[in-house]
């Protein structure tokens, strides 16, 4: 027989199934989301998706639940009441208790004998709770109303502290590292074509890895030409060319997005993985300007008697061309700079962007952001007096400084993020 909750009872549940439901919906929402879409892809082997809003409900109404059955079952003193979201918390840390070397391998370790080893003692605990109660009388049990007088606070802040403490235990057991979640989440949004919201993932941290910036550098030129070299040196390249992109993916069950697709979004295939990055561009970008200058050669007294499906095939295929031999163009002359090959780079760019030998400071200035700070270094003639005035300022601020140290560190807060920094310091 149910006996009556006391307003403390009720406080305390009420108030412990909001907080557990709008913790859970947030962290598997906010925060574990591209960990459990990435666990379900390699799990699955590709066959079904995982959805972040309908994953972070479905999963935190289970919890909820769970919870709710269990206190049903087994009788909580009211201090400890929060003790029966235990399991729930378990289950959930369990669950998103993942790294990348565990979803690759498959492994819950060392969840398989924790997770048994935390419900035994909660067990344990638990019963020598009700116990300790029983043994009380069933007399203190019924002065509900000397309990509200001493202060719902009296339970109240017990059940507040474990589920604080919970809470801590759900984020410590995790052990998946910002720049992970950062590739698994750039890796989504370019899946859904959001491009530019993939380019800004942890734009504002140092942090990165060379997959990380292969995602950055794709979501980039997915924007449209020019894009990737105008904003490609406000992230961190500390690993230079092996950075752009890596042709030798890793194992491609654990991505969704792999080298082999960007490289075919561009034109090019990318069979030859041992190949040097530069030269694979190199050979792509000749190959894929040979057959677009072939289709351009095509006889106009050929279309003009041709049918409509025919111009209309060729068009499609001429447009289709152009965009990888841009995309294509844009990476090799960023592998360039990133290289520091700066000869080579002037001599490539005028075929691509023929602005560049435009004698309007107004054209100049149009070239993207990285192609104008190196042709302040290789080539100050041709390039636009704002962007000179800033490189001369940028080599003003370097002569005021006596060490290699200080120049680095003093000039990295205004410029850290640009070619000039890159080619001097990086």
């Amino acid at each position: 027989m149910m006996t009556e909750l006391s307003t403390s009872d009720k406080i305390i549940r009420h108030t412990c199934s909001v907080l557990f439901l709008c913790f859970c919906f947030c962290y598997l929402y906010f925060m574990q989301g591209e960990l459990l879409a990435e666990a379900q892809y390699v799990f699955s082997h590709g066959i079904t998706h995982y959805s972040i809003l309908i994953g972070a409900i479905i999963i935190t109404l289970v919890l909820w639940m769970l919870q709710w059955l269990i206190a049903r079952i087994i009788p909580f003193p009211s201090r400890y009441f929060v003790l029966s979201y235990l399991p729930s918390f378990l289950s959930l840390a369990v669950l998103t208790g993942l790294s990348r070397q565990r979803i690759a391998d498959a492994s819950f370790a060392p969840w398989h004998w924790l997770a048994p080893l935390i419900l035994l003692l909660w067990v344990v605990l638990v019963y020598v709770m009700n116990r300790l109660m029983t043994s009380r009388g069933t007399g203190r049990r019924s002065r509900s109303s000397d309990r509200n007088e001493e202060g719902i606070g009296h339970d109240l802040w017990p059940n507040y502290f474990i589920f604080l403490a919970m809470m801590l235990f759900c984020g410590i057991s995790n052990p998946a590292d910002d720049v992970w979640l950062y590739e698994l989440k750039a890796e989504r949004l370019i899946l859904e074509q959001r491009y530019d919201e993939a380019a800004q993932v942890g734009l504002e941290g140092e942090a990165t890895s060379r997959r990380l910036n292969s995602l950055r550098h794709y979501a980039l030129a997915r924007q449209g030409q020019g894009r990737l070299p105008d904003r490609i040196f406000l992230y961190p390249q500390p690993y230079g060319l092996d950075g752009l992109l890596q042709l030798p993916d890793t194992t491609r069950r654990l991505e969704r997005l792999t080298a082999t697709d960007i490289t075919a979004w561009m034109g090019a295939h990318a069979a030859d993985t041992q190949m040097p990055l530069d030269r694979f561009l190199q050979l792509a970008l000749r190959l894929e300007q040979a057959h677009l200058d072939s289709l351009l050669a095509v006889d106009s007294l050929y279309l003009a008697n041709a049918t409509d499906s025919i111009r209309h095939q060729h068009a499609g295929a001429v447009g289709t061309l152009r965009r990888h031999v841009r995309a294509t163009a844009d990476y090799r002359l960023c592998a360039l700079l990133l290289k520091k090959d700066l000869r080579q780079f002037l001599v490539e760019i005028p075929e691509f962007y023929p602005q560049v030998n435009d004698t309007l400071d107004e054209t100049r200035a149009s070239l993207p952001c990285a192609y104008r700070q190196a042709l302040a270094i290789i080539a100050p003639e041709l390039a636009d007096s704002t962007t000179l005035q800033q490189y001369y300022s940028y080599a003003a601020m370097l002569d005021t400084l006596s060490t290699h140290r200080s120049r680095r560190n003093l000039t990295r807060y205004e410029l850290g993020r640009s070619y000039w920094w890159y080619f001097d310091f990086q």
